[in-house]
């Protein structure tokens, strides 16, 4: 089990005094089939609790805290301009009812608060935007997706696909923080943050308890969500984590949405926002917002607040929406309003300051249409027999091999968990590797400044002596003055698992590489064996990154196998293939998303230990020769 650590999917981050709103609940609400709902309101201090105005509303519901809850709208500045309503899952808390995660009946609940409560309370003024983070994100957009009577999206920390993103990545079982929230953490915050109704007087008390004696024990082992991640290892079309994902139901999406998504969020991952946002269906407006750092709640560029007080304030009183600015692929900055299609991508570089509360500081966005970038520059490295990269494929260049174990062991310590959160780190130590045998390590230099923004693709051509085995891929900066590495990404793969449904990839649309795949689909149904000692095609996807590599800084691959406590994330991965001799052949290659300008930077190049979500360390042993 991958270290125990402070979750920011588990502890919502509580608004500032100064914009307290008064908080009323619980409430119940019958829903359609007859179950009770627990709803906590809270609304702006200036609003006298909606008795004199109507407001614009903000809905999101999970299965966490009670009531009185934090404001968890996540706008720090906008509390004072909408009315928050938070509803709590059927089977938790104070709702009635039993516990069935993500289920489509959950969101049928929410779209029938929307619809027949909200719509007809004194105080709402019948402009409704869903938001949230994390449980309360993904909730949301399966709320969203039953198409209630919205205005606008805003979401964060979402997971795409339950099976690809969270549970088996690459084919690979993850039984860390999929298993360690489930079973432990959302219970218990369930739990304590409810004691104040379980144990209140009145009808509202009374009330609460009568409901959890329907859960049935469903909220305290939710066997629902737990025995479906350790029995469905294959992808089928009937899995519990293919027929809950967020992926099934977007063809539901016809309000405006804003996804935000950062790269290094050790608990949803980095790759289901932007997977969502790019399958929005067409028409609908949509903004996708990109940054370094973990998962974190924190919106320290007000986007999400811009984007909803477009669609709910400025929008129906027939205002401009709010502008932002930023700099395009030309190089040029412009201001622009903040539903502009042709500027509906930002993406934030070297974001500093921590993940808890206070958030980070960001530069000015980079603006573009779509992403990847159009512009995106396509390039294809080599990995060299010489431990390096580069853009030619070298004549009768060697092969690489490693020993690969059940699982690896070149990590030292844990994955430390930032403070700010309230809750004290687990980390054992700083984190580390010891280069050795037991991993394929490549290095690429640039000659200037160069920044990357996409996914990643490692095709390699390998040979293994088992006949199956489990890839892992570090991506790191490394400083070669310093000799510190930043840990920025990772991917990884079964190869068993290697076949590519060509039909469902995503493609290079324009350049010099255009029709190449750049992020393979493997369908995770059938498993194909190797033949010990063959070579075959092994494509690698790794997570999408956005990263700058500054003068005297290179690019490090290292492949190995997976680690039992994942270095930059709460996964952890179940050994599931032999030991063996893996070869990694020439004509393997690393095909990077480089951006066709820098983006903003700030003056000085930051240290790694500025940048938020980077794991920073100093390899315990010099790099394998």
């Amino acid at each position: 089990m991958a270290a125990i650590l402070a979750c920011a999917w588990l502890f919502p981050t509580v608004a500032s005094a100064a914009s307290a709103p008064t908080v009323v609940g619980p409430v119940y609400v019958k829903v359609d089939d007859g179950t009770s709902i627990a709803l906590c309101i809270s609304y702006p201090a200036a609003s006298d609790k909606g008795t004199r105005r109507k407001w614009p509303v903000l809905f999101e519901m999970d299965g966490y805290q009670g009531c009185p809850a934090p404001n968890d709208n996540e706008f720090f500045g906008h509390t004072n301009q909408f009315v928050d309503v938070y509803a709590q899952i059927r089977g938790t808390g104070c709702s009635g009812g039993q516990f069935d995660p993500f289920s489509e009946r959950s969101a049928l609940d929410g779209k029938d608060i929307i619809d027949n409560w909200i719509e007809h309370q004194r105080w709402s003024n019948g402009n409704v935007g869903i938001t949230g983070h994390s449980y309360a994100g993904l909730t949301g957009f399966l709320v969203a997706a039953t198409r209630p009577h919205i205005k606008a999206i805003a979401l964060s920390g979402l997971v795409d696909d339950f099976y690809r993103s969270i549970l088996y990545p690459g084919g690979i079982f993850n039984e860390g923080f999929p298993v360690l929230w489930g079973a432990i953490l959302r219970p218990y915050e369930q739990f304590s943050g409810n004691t104040q109704n379980f144990t209140g007087s009145g009808a509202a008390g009374r009330q609460c308890r009568l409901n959890e004696l329907q859960h049935d024990g469903t909220d305290t082992v939710p066997v629902a969500l737990l025995v479906p991640v350790f029995t469905q290892a294959t992808a089928t079309a009937d899995s519990w984590a293919i027929t809950h994902s967020l992926d099934q139901v977007e063809k539901g999406i016809d309000a405006p949405i804003q996804i935000n998504q950062q790269y290094q969020d050790e608990q949803t991952g980095p790759r289901g926002g932007y997977i969502l946002w790019q399958n929005v269906p067409r028409g609908v407006p949509k903004r996708l917002v990109l940054s370094n750092g973990q998962h974190n709640p924190n919106d320290p560029a007000d986007d999400k607040g811009a984007w909803l007080d477009c669609w709910l304030i400025d929008k129906p009183a027939h205002k401009p929406c709010p502008k932002i600015t930023g700099e395009t692929a030309r190089g040029r900055y412009v201001k622009v309003e903040v539903d502009n299609p042709a500027y509906r991508v930002l993406e934030y570089f070297d974001s500093l300051g921590g993940n808890g509360p206070g958030g980070e500081k960001r530069n000015k966005p980079y603006l573009t249409s779509n992403w990847p970038d159009p512009a995106t520059d396509w390039t294809k490295y080599y990995l060299h027999g010489s431990h390096t990269m580069s853009r030619s494929l070298v004549p009768d260049d060697a092969a690489v091999s490693y020993i690969s174990t059940s699982t690896d062991d070149t990590t030292l310590g844990t994955f430390g968990y930032p403070l700010g959160t309230g809750i004290p780190p687990f980390n054992t130590g700083d984190l580390t590797f010891i280069n050795g045998p037991d991993e394929a390590r490549y290095t690429l230099s640039f000659p200037r400044t160069t920044a990357i923004s996409g996914p990643i693709l490692l095709n390699l051509n390998l040979r293994s002596t088992a006949p199956d085995t489990d890839l892992f891929v570090d991506v790191l900066d490394l400083d070669v003055k310093t000799g510190q590495e930043a840990y920025l990404q990772r991917g990884l793969m079964r190869a068993a698992y290697r076949a590519v449904n060509a039909a469902k990839s995503n493609y290079i649309a324009s350049g010099p590489l255009k029709g190449t795949i750049y992020r393979p689909y493997h369908d995770f149904l059938t498993q194909q064996w190797l033949v010990p000692d063959q070579t075959y095609q092994v494509p690698v996807e790794i997570f999408p990154l956005g990263h700058v590599f500054y003068p005297g800084h290179q690019l490090v691959i290292q492949i190995h196998a997976p680690p039992f406590s994942d270095p930059l994330s709460t996964y952890a991965y179940e050994p599931g293939s032999l030991p063996a001799i893996n070869t990694i052949e020439p004509g393997s290659t690393l095909l990077l998303p480089l951006m066709p300008t820098l983006p903003p930077l700030w003056p000085t190049e930051p240290s790694c230990d500025q940048i938020a979500g980077y794991v920073c360390f100093t390899p315990a042993l010099s790099p394998a020769s």
